[in-house]
């Protein structure tokens, strides 16, 4: 009404704006218009809400799979205006950008105190983090000068022997000390730290001065190869730091053509080489580096399995590595972990793709080797993990709508799948699993349009039932009913096709259909009564005309009164008690319960007997939640029986 709607200041303006024209019709086409683009249900601003939302934790995982910081902190703030602070995405996301300003400033400060602890930590959670960049060359660059510089002052402090310090200041001597410039975001050299400045340096000068200034041993050149020889025979016990001092020294003793002493130049030089690939294999298993890993056991396999020691006619012999060796053992747990490395890439490479297609069938594929990565808490498989519940519960959703021959409902949610996955094939194609065994990615779409349709036809029946009872059309009535004979009730069979359902009820034992099949008797009756009075007179005719239409408005109102009994018992069944103890009940129960035909109309007679009370507002909103009150002091009176007795 139109008092009604310029109580609302927007369309006050527009009846102020336009009621010059004097014409109601205009103004009446201004409202309607102004109403129908005002108006928006909540079911489709809530499924908005939903898209939003669901587009937000997509661009939050594939943020988290980038480690991207500037998008982690764009895609937050989004999510706190879409309120998703609860969302196991939004939380890991935040965690994980946090983590990563934390790790920003502690790279920066490592980097400038020079601290080798903490640059060792800083690399390790680097890598479990998966976040790369220039901060890791700097960082591995300036960690091997740190433990280079440490390894040299230790080679100064231990060094004695004349050679020990003439190599270690040699070292000393062409060695660069490098820090971090936060200004260019490079590594320079070192003006503060120079090396022949440390006091390691000095004291090595010291003592390479006093070594000088004192005689040489020579009977040590006498007794240096016999002694190597002993070390080489017990060559199993024997460490490459043992066998390095024993070379220098007789290198420094002039011995470098002895036999014993070229013998053991050249098997230092084949226990290096093995130390060094050693070395590489458990740095790189360390990292977890495929690269690396790779690239140690590749060189592992230069030595075709063969050990090379000393024998006592002063020749190296060659044996076959064994289990129990160092060299061995190293590489076959290289071997395994570059094996599990792969697998664990290959499923974190399957997990990304699947998110990035958006495909339910690769995510389920994909997950299904997600016992192969070791890190439980990675990105990519807690991202997939999150997408597939979410797929999860639409596909239940969806399952639940089919159950229930909702076919707008079932549009409904596939056009919702689209939005979060890649389109409607692949959504709907995986999303039926359960319901069917197997389903073709192309035709998906077409089996649940093929079950919408039928769907749409049995409440098509019915509705045109509903106008043939609301208009007393006997055609409409005698359709109706005949096509609810002849319909089958038919669900989704195992192989995609519609099969009868034998669960539910015949579509002629619906409500509907008995009372449209009342109305359309009650008229058959009339039409017989009015051929049997037009064989009397004219005045006989007239006088059993009025007595019918007597016998119609009784048996209207005894109709009526039994309505109105039905849904008072019904309210009594389905209601509860409110504060103020009278009994209530939503008017979205009444329609699931009763014939929402004539429901309406039962309701307002009711009212007007004074048996229940309601906002007349509800029944022309049309929502569910609306309430009604049992008035109990005249209900309590009111019993189906005496009413059907009246």
């Amino acid at each position: 009404e139109k008092d009604e709607v310029e109580q609302s200041f927007h369309f006050q303006d527009c009846v102020m704006k336009k009621s010059a024209y004097n014409n109601p019709n205009t103004t009446l086409r201004i409202l309607q218009k102004a109403v129908r683009r005002s108006l928006r249900t909540a079911a489709e601003k809530q499924r908005e809400f939903d898209r939003l939302r669901g587009l937000c934790i997509r661009n939050l995982s594939e943020a988290v799979v980038d480690r991207h910081l500037l998008r982690l902190r764009e895609e937050l703030k989004k999510g706190i205006e879409l309120q998703l602070e609860s969302h196991p995405m939004y939380g890991r996301a935040k965690l994980l950008a946090d983590d990563i300003e934390k790790f920003q400033k502690a790279v920066l400060d490592a980097l400038t105190s020079r601290e080798a602890k903490g640059l060792e930590s800083l690399l390790q959670v680097g890598v479990k983090l998966g976040i790369k960049g220039n901060w890791e060359k700097l960082a591995r660059e300036l960690l091997a000068n740190i433990q280079e510089e440490i390894l040299l002052k230790s080679q100064l402090s231990e060094a004695n022997s004349r050679f020990e310090l003439e190599a270690a200041l040699a070292k000393a001597k062409e060695f660069k000390a490098l820090e971090y410039d936060p200004n260019d975001d490079v590594l320079i050299i070192s003006k503060s730290n120079e090396p022949m400045k440390w006091p390691e340096t000095l004291a090595a000068q010291e003592r390479l001065k006093q070594v000088f200034e004192q005689n040489p041993d020579i009977k040590a050149q006498g007794e240096l190869p016999e002694k190597i020889l002993a070390m080489l025979l017990d060559f199993e016990n024997a460490t490459l730091e043992e066998l390095r001092r024993l070379l220098s020294e007789a290198m420094r003793l002039g011995l470098a053509d002895d036999p014993i002493v070229k013998l053991l130049a050249e098997y230092l030089k084949f226990k290096e080489r093995e130390k060094k690939v050693i070395d590489a294999i458990r740095a790189a298993m360390k990292q977890r580096s495929i690269e690396a890993l790779t690239s140690a056991l590749d060189e592992a396999k230069t030595f075709n399995g063969i050990c090379k020691y000393p024998g006592k006619d002063g020749k190296l012999h060659d044996r076959k590595y064994v289990e129990g060796d160092e060299f061995f053992d190293v590489c076959a747990e290289g071997t395994a972990l570059l094996k599990a490395l792969k697998e664990e890439k290959a499923a974190i490479k399957g997990l990304v793709r699947a998110i990035k297609a958006r495909s339910p069938k690769m995510l389920d594929l994909a997950l299904r080797y997600k016992h192969k990565i070791f890190d439980k808490r990675n990105p990519a498989l807690f991202g997939a993990e999150s997408l597939y519940k979410e797929f999860e519960r639409q596909r239940d959703q969806l399952h639940s709508a089919i159950d229930e021959r909702k076919p707008r409902v079932i549009r409904a949610l596939i056009r919702d799948g689209a939005t979060h996955f890649a389109n409607e094939e692949s959504f709907v194609s995986h999303a039926l699993l359960g319901i069917i065994d197997d389903v073709d990615e192309n035709k998906g779409s077409q089996i649940v349009e093929t079950f919408c349709k039928h769907c749409e036809s049995e409440l098509r029946i019915l509705a045109r039932l509903k106008m043939g009872m609301k208009r007393s059309n006997e055609p409409y009535l005698r359709s109706g009913i005949k096509e609810a004979k002849k319909f089958v009730l038919k669900k989704l069979g195992k192989d995609g096709k519609l099969v009868p359902n034998d669960k539910l009820e015949p579509l002629t034992e619906r409500q509907v259909v008995k009372d449209a099949q009342m109305v359309l008797d009650s008229r058959g009756g009339q039409k017989i009564e009015g051929k049997v009075d037009g064989k009397t007179s004219h005045g006989r005719r007239n006088s059993n005309a009025s007595l019918g239409v007597a016998n119609n408005a009784q048996k209207g109102k005894v109709w009526v009164n039994k309505q109105i009994a039905e849904l008072v018992d019904t309210i009594k069944k389905l209601g509860v008690k409110d504060p103020s103890g009278s009994t209530t009940v939503k008017l979205g129960v009444l329609q699931d319960n009763m014939n929402s035909f004539v429901l309406k109309g039962v309701i307002r007679r009711a009212k007007r007997k004074k048996f229940i009370d309601f906002d007349p507002e509800i029944l022309s909103l049309g929502g569910g939640n609306g309430m009604i009150k049992l008035l109990d002091e005249k209900a309590e009176t009111w019993t189906s029986k005496a009413q059907l007795n009246y």
